[in-house]
């Protein structure tokens, strides 16, 4: 073979090896081809969503396609990549999603009056990923896994889709009855987490004193009926699996009220609750009991089928 035609060759090769990795890197940008078919639609989620701040919808995508989804939400001072937080816990299968809650990153220095804690605003992200999930998607199979501030945002939200009282806050998204029935029923498909959850800001203040934030958040809770704790205390009853975690001392919403939250979720709660408490990393953290009663309830269903 000739020089030539060696060299021609050559550059043939490294021509198309460049078009080749050029195309790829634009479509990087473009977000055209690197995710996958079955989590494309949950990334989508994000496209005309009625917020007026970033909800920056994160999906860590499963290996392979399925159909169960868990959504994650964070606590206070956290933002949409907690998911890739519970990601490396390595318990869930199926895709999960991250969003960002109105007071995404909220600090000591932000403004708490403008705070969404503890009015209706604050779980309306929450439920317009579970009527895009559930009613628009057909999803099946939802968890929810909340963390602290995050868990209480989904005792609320549960609470308004077991009820009436927040059916005028749900027309805004579109969410009537049928739309709720069909949402409490993948909930109860799937699993709902509450891994030290928020109880109440007053158990809060008992514990570590007051401060100007803390009472802002407070009255916010108070005013409109949204301590998570006196939300079970009035709410309808609900039939789902609950796994009820405390971490044992808990040094930042502290421990007092755990035993009444406990009894409050097994008065209103028709379904199985499963209750753990352990002492590993910390308010937040993985939390070796938690997911040791988790992945047994897993192979149990795995057995069951």
């Amino acid at each position: 073979m000739g020089v030539r035609r060696v060299l021609g060759l050559v550059i043939v090769a490294l021509l198309s090896f460049f078009l080749y990795y050029k195309k790829q890197a634009v479509d990087m940008k473009t977000h055209k081809t690197k995710a996958p078919a079955h989590t494309q639609k949950l990334l989508d989620l994000y496209k005309n969503n009625p917020f007026n701040y970033n909800l920056d919808i994160k999906v860590v995508a499963c290996k392979n396609p399925s159909s169960e989804v868990t959504i994650c939400c964070h606590g206070y001072g956290g933002n949409s990549a907690f998911v890739n937080i519970v990601d490396k816990y390595n318990s869930f299968s199926g895709n999960l999603i991250g969003f960002n809650f109105f007071d995404h990153d909220i600090n000591e220095h932000t403004d708490h009056t403008k705070s969404a804690y503890g009015t209706p605003q604050e779980i309306m992200p929450l439920l317009y990923l579970l009527k895009r999930c559930v009613c628009d998607l057909q999803l099946k199979l939802i968890n929810l896994y909340g963390c602290s501030a995050g868990g209480g945002a989904i005792i609320n939200a549960l609470s308004a889709l077991a009820g009436t009282d927040y059916d005028i806050l749900l027309k805004e998204l579109n969410i009537f009855k049928k739309d709720k029935q069909a949402i409490l029923l993948a909930l109860k498909n799937g699993v709902i987490i509450l891994d030290c959850p928020l109880k109440s800001v007053q158990e809060i203040i008992s514990f570590r004193g007051s401060d100007k934030n803390l009472k802002i958040l407070e009255s916010h809770y108070i005013k409109n009926n949204m301590e998570p704790l006196g939300t079970l205390r009035t709410m309808q009853k609900i039939d789902l699996t609950i796994f009820l975690n405390f971490e044992m001392p808990d040094t930042v919403l502290s421990n007092r009220d755990d035993q009444l939250f406990i009894n409050e979720i097994m008065k209103i709660n028709q379904g199985r609750t499963i209750i753990s408490t352990s002492s590993d990393q910390g308010h937040i953290g993985y939390h070796s009991k938690l997911w040791e009663n988790y992945k047994a309830f897993k192979t149990e269903q795995t057995l069951l089928c």
